[in-house]
């Protein structure tokens, strides 16, 4: 390029201004950085977005450092709706009104509480800006986040060593929240006003209100900390309100590591022993003898009343426990593998029922009669084990196992069940997993993906489903409702995409490779 050409191209570039998202951090003005402090200082026009009332909340932690915004400035309105159409608009006035002051040469620095990389409006405004002009330089200054000076407001760690941390937007949180809980001992849920009487519900059900802080206006002279959150039940909040969840299970530097599965106490995994529950006598055999057949049999619960009118104390092989069942059992549901009523199924329903929260954690709850005639799973049939416990203690009473979930009636797969004993892994969602045993039971083309595996796993007495098709690659699946996919290796997203959207992904360990 010679030095005529340089002076030709430099006369022809449109002179413009830098957009400039400015971070203040979520509401102490000390919080300001050096280079926050600096754009705002220069000689660059303010922008800054205001509600329907014309008030500001970045521009006022700005106000709080002292600082006046210069004239002539920008105030733009981002109307609080999920109206396409309104924001649309609200989105194109303001990108032109920065365009324009842009085209002047002048900078523009946007206020931005918190960081403006982190659900923060100048991304919506710096994407509209740059449709209206593609060649707009744009740069971020980044900042302290609310979460994080949260987190310094309470004095406490957020995440440390290999513990995982999640930051979702609440609503969002509340279609998976206990996956979430799993897997990350730290959850920071942000935008919670739309979504917090659920919220606590569900924390309060998981007995987890102890392990979260509700925080409103972090930083500002209105800040609001509530530690006890079932305060806050009908309560209006801000809309810049958050709440930290801090569950440590041992991943921590210098904690002491929790063998076994990292799941939430609650969790299927962690749950240990059987509890066997008996109002009579005639039950109370019956609960004796099962212990034989029970090795992690921990206690056999019988109420007060029943307990004064023996005359003495039974011999057992695991312990008898004497309580108001219905005060126990709270405490029991959380703890114990299964719970045995060996008594009415109805009574057991009505003491189980406020109980119950999420077929993935629920225990394995079963009804005897107390003749030992019939054994009936209530609940966990297939995730918390209670068919397979049923069919063995009937096995060892000489008993009819009452099993009613469709995929053992019909003698077919149970799809969030598959594989299970064999030590395979499932990877699909909660509604994948729902929509596919749907296709299954219901008797709709399901297709299972099984590379040189010849069906080993199915039980070689037992008829082939009609309507189940095996093939040994994805390639020759076909249509059909659902796609069960047994794979040593990783199935990658795009070969699932091809297949649709309800697949079922089983991963078997390493060890049965061929």
């Amino acid at each position: 390029m010679t030095m005529m050409d340089a002076v030709a191209e430099t006369a022809t570039t449109p002179c413009t201004g830098r957009l400039i998202g400015a971070s203040l951090g979520p509401g102490d003005p000390m919080l300001i950085t050096r280079a926050a402090w600096s754009a705002l200082t220069s000689d660059a026009c303010w922008a800054w977005p205001v509600d329907a009332a014309g008030s500001s909340y970045a521009l006022a932690i700005v106000e709080r450092a002292g600082l006046a915004a210069p004239t002539p400035g920008l105030a733009l309105h981002f109307p609080m709706t999920r109206d396409a159409e309104a924001l649309a608009r609200a989105w194109a006035t303001a990108a032109e009104q920065v365009a324009a002051r842009l085209a002047t040469g002048q900078d523009v620095v946007f206020l931005v509480e918190g960081d403006a990389s982190t659900y923060a409006t100048f991304g919506h405004l710096a994407r509209v800006v740059r449709e209206v002009d593609p060649g707009v330089r744009i740069e971020v200054i980044p900042g302290v986040s609310s979460f994080n000076a949260a987190a310094a407001r309470l004095g406490q760690t957020l995440v440390d060593g290999e513990e995982p941390l999640a930051v979702y937007a609440a609503p969002a949180a509340m279609r998976e929240l206990d996956a979430l809980l799993d897997r990350f001992d730290a959850l920071v849920l942000l935008k919670v006003r739309p979504v917090l009487d659920d919220l606590i519900d569900a924390l309060a059900a998981r007995g987890m209100l102890g392990s979260a802080v509700f925080i409103e206006r972090v930083g500002t002279p209105r800040e609001r900390l509530i530690r006890d959150l079932a305060t806050l039940r009908g309560e209006p909040v801000h809309y810049l309100s958050l709440v930290l969840i801090r569950h440590a299970r041992g991943r921590g530097l210098g904690q002491v590591p929790i063998r076994g599965s990292l799941k939430t106490p609650s969790a299927p995994s962690e749950r240990q022993g059987t509890t066997l529950i008996a109002w009579t006598r005639m039950g109370l055999a019956l609960a004796q003898r099962l212990t034989e057949h029970l090795p992690d049999a921990s206690d056999i619960l019988i109420p007060r009343p029943f307990a004064v009118s023996l005359e003495t104390a039974p011999e057992s092989r695991c312990r008898l426990a004497v309580g108001a069942v219905a005060a126990r059992l709270p405490e029991l549901f959380r703890q114990r593998r299964a719970l045995v009523f060996i008594g009415s199924s109805g009574v057991a329903w009505r003491l189980c029922a406020p109980l119950i929260r999420d077929k993935r954690r629920d225990p394995a709850v079963l009804a005897i009669d107390e003749a030992g005639r019939f054994v009936i799973p209530l609940l966990g049939g297939h995730l918390a084990g209670a068919n397979a416990l049923a069919v063995a203690l009937a096995a060892a009473l000489a008993a009819t196992p009452v099993l009613t979930t469709a995929s053992d009636v019909q003698g077919t797969i149970a799809v969030d069940l598959f594989g299970h004993e064999l030590g395979w892994r499932i990877e699909a969602d909660p509604e994948t997993l729902k929509r596919a045993a749907a296709c299954v039971v219901n008797g709709a083309p399901v297709v299972v993906i099984d590379a040189g595996r010849a069906t080993s796993w199915w039980p070689a007495d037992r008829p082939w489903p009609a309507n189940l098709r095996r093939v040994d690659r994805p390639d020759q699946a076909g249509e059909a409702c659902a796609y069960l996919w047994i794979s040593l290796a990783p199935v990658a997203a795009a070969q699932r995409a091809r297949l649709g959207d309800c697949v079922v992904v089983y991963r078997p360990p390493a060890s049965a490779a061929p």
